[in-house]
């Protein structure tokens, strides 16, 4: 059965708990905070969608976080745009307005130009992403640029090297460079953290164990945060580290999966501190999850 194309959700609060009555949006606190110009939220439920994807031209699927630029947000759909090199569509980059007004970036056509995004940077005036999909013969992946006029630049396709990564997935701006992370290749055949050079070339900066799964990363005064977890014999444990730009680790705390579940998402900045979700842990009623502090 195929996926429906997916919808943008606008969100003004996010409360949660394991009672029942307290679960629920209310349109009355919803509409207090809801930003300037989205439309208030329906009788029944605190979500806005801003924009229902028809599968077609404008993509299918939205499968990135998505990012803001110049007041507006930018996101990816892993499929449609109308492309008949894939089977469905090869993906878009899209932009929509606060008040809902979608619009498609650009639409991947597979082969060298890629296809299938996976992750998007904002950096500067412009937009940074990587495929999991296209580039080169072996349909390895690329780094790519687009201004948000819809103009794209190849800026690295992965050829699929024993010792280089490829299906790439998470993208970051550090010092002036890309960095990013890939599900697939290095010397453990487990992914890489990579830089993007000044020449345009891959640097394989660290090689993850098949012990580890794929981290999850934030750039922070000159050290990336990261959040993985260890799946070797035993408990699993959450671990949470610095990498920095060598590829020198460094372990600041561990965290017991059992009792905290998976750290999800990337960690987060606030007011100084760094910050990560669990997928468990929290009330031991309902084991809901925790916010975990990082960094005092």
């Amino acid at each position: 059965m195929r996926a429906r194309p997916g919808v943008i959700l606008s969100l003004a609060i996010a409360a949660s708990s394991c009672s029942p009555q307290a679960s629920s949006f209310t349109p009355s606190s919803m509409a207090q905070t809801s930003p300037a110009n989205v439309p208030a939220p329906k009788a029944g439920g605190g979500f806005v969608i801003l924009h229902s994807f028809t599968g077609g031209m404008d993509g299918s699927e939205p499968n990135s976080a998505m990012v803001a630029l110049n007041g507006d947000l930018y996101g990816t759909t892993k499929s449609g745009g109308g492309s008949t090199a894939c089977s469905g569509g090869c993906g878009t980059v899209f932009g929509v307005s606060a008040s809902g007004r979608e619009r498609v970036v650009y639409r991947f056509q597979g082969g060298p130009g890629g296809s299938e995004p996976t992750a998007l940077l904002a950096y500067g005036d412009a937009l940074y992403g990587v495929t999991e999909d296209g580039g080169k013969a072996a349909r390895r992946g690329t780094v790519f640029h687009l201004t948000t006029s819809g103009a794209l630049t190849t800026v690295y396709r992965f050829h699929g090297d024993v010792r280089s990564g490829w299906d790439p997935q998470a993208l970051y701006a550090a010092n002036g460079s890309l960095y990013g992370t890939t599900r697939s290749g290095g010397l453990n055949r487990n992914g890489v953290f990579f830089q993007i050079t000044s020449s345009g070339n891959e640097r394989v900066v660290r090689s993850f164990p098949r012990s580890q799964s794929q981290p999850r990363l934030l750039w922070l005064g000159g050290t990336f945060y990261g959040v993985r977890d260890d799946l070797g014999p035993g408990s699993p444990t959450g671990v949470i580290f610095t990498l920095d730009e060598s590829g020198v680790e460094s372990t600041l705390g561990y965290a017991d999966v059992g009792a905290l579940g998976s750290f999800v998402g990337p960690p987060v900045t606030l007011n100084g501190d760094v910050y990560a979700a669990s997928s468990g842990g929290g009330s031991l009623k309902c084991d809901p999850g925790a916010a975990v502090a990082l960094v005092e």
